[in-house]
């Protein structure tokens, strides 16, 4: 029986990020959301697979967000014009 409990040890390490309940057990709710998204981002990129197609979105479809530009210098603010302009709405 021992035997059987290391193999089920080792093949848990092995699983690694997969094994999120495991993982998200007993972290306080303030910081469970930001560990739970990073154990799928590992897990997207074990598989090579965007985080959108690991959750079986499609970014067409995606809600329109919108980009807050911060109070920078003129010359700041018109050279992170370019970035602004994938974004319809900018505040």
């Amino acid at each position: 029986m021992r035997g059987a409990r290391n193999g089920v040890a080792r093949s848990e390490a092995v699983r690694g990020p997969y094994l999120l309940e495991r993982h998200l057990e007993g972290v306080p709710y303030a910081a469970r959301a930001g560990l739970d998204i990073a154990l799928h981002d590992l897990i997207g990129k074990d598989l090579n697979v965007p985080l959108y197609r690991l959750f079986g979105l499609d970014p067409a479809m995606a809600p329109r967000t919108s980009l807050t530009m911060t109070i920078e210098s003129l010359e700041e603010t018109i050279s992170n014009l370019p970035a602004a302009e994938l974004f319809p709405i900018i505040k």
